[in-house]
């Protein structure tokens, strides 16, 4: 990062109710030797400036919001001064929006490259100023207990090390926090659409963003959360919809959740002191709906 915004950054991080520890660069740079393979994330990296850029394969990742909100929001019905981790945070399509409903927004990206965009197009007057940091989903440079949400959304299928990665966000969830995420389902289906056509005939995204094998069903999510001590909800479809070749792809909320999912889970909240009885509730985003995954 520039030095600018490094230092600001510094002092952000470093407010006592955060206990941030910032990577050096060296910890959060991807290589980008080699042949190009399947789940290459060098590509946010490389296309960090276009983000923001209508038309462009990640600002497609924007059309997903008004779903995603469509469904968190009834979720956490007051998102203002909530403490967030956005895992995954990118160029900040999604942060954007949690900063503008006046949430206190921590970002975390590999790419450094993203997070300059991100801290750039996250500024917004009167709203709370996000602070970004670069590092790794499955070692989460936080305490326990720093945040009431957890958002992650289009990165659970890009991890090859998702048990140690829920563990983490299990970690730094207070309890009765919420865990926020969309992934893909390792379907037939979505290896037809995500890879087949939007990678190699419509060529919506880059050729090799995606590796199938790393897509995960909602049962294995399920098991994923539970053995970490998360209490999964409901969970909802997402769709892809060519809308028309002046708007392009749009993403629409549906039953069905052979492809794309959206869901949540609960960290439970903490026992009374001295042991017995129920578990004390404590303050937490929202008072989540009943569901199984």
């Amino acid at each position: 990062m520039p030095q600018g915004e490094g230092s600001h950054a510094d002092r952000a991080l470093s407010l006592p109710n955060w206990n941030v520890r910032l990577p050096t660069p060296r910890e959060g740079e991807r290589s980008s030797k080699g042949r190009c393979t399947m789940n290459d994330l060098t590509i946010y990296d490389t296309l960090a400036e276009s983000w923001w850029q209508a038309g462009s394969p990640l600002h497609l990742l924007a059309q997903m919001n008004p779903p995603r909100f469509a469904y968190f929001d009834l979720l956490v019905r007051h998102w203002p001064e909530l403490r967030i981790l956005d895992v995954g945070c990118g160029g900040g399509l999604a942060a954007a929006c949690l900063v503008q409903r006046g949430a206190c927004v921590v970002g975390l990206d590999l790419s450094w490259a993203s997070l300059r965009i991100a801290a750039r197009q996250t500024r917004r007057p009167g709203c709370p100023e996000a602070v970004f940091t670069c590092g790794h989903a499955e070692a989460l440079p936080f305490a326990d207990a720093s945040f009431e949400v957890v958002w992650c959304t289009d990165v659970l299928e890009h991890l090859a090390d998702r048990p140690a990665a829920i563990a983490q966000i299990a970690r730094v969830l207070k309890p009765g926090g919420l865990f926020l995420y969309d992934t893909i389902n390792r379907s037939w289906l979505s290896r037809l659409l995500v890879i087949g056509f939007w990678e190699y005939l419509a060529r919506v995204a880059p050729r090799g963003t995606h590796d199938w094998q790393l897509f995960l069903t909602p049962a294995e999510l399920h098991r994923l959360l539970t053995d970490h001590g998360l209490q999964p909800g409901a969970i909802q479809g997402m769709l892809p919809v060519w809308w028309s070749p002046w708007h392009g792809w749009r993403f629409r909320l549906i039953r069905y959740v052979g492809i794309l999912y959206l869901g949540y889970a609960v960290k439970p909240a903490a026992a009374p002191q001295g042991g017995g009885g129920e578990p004390r509730p404590v303050a937490t985003a929202a008072q989540a709906p009943q569901g199984a995954a």
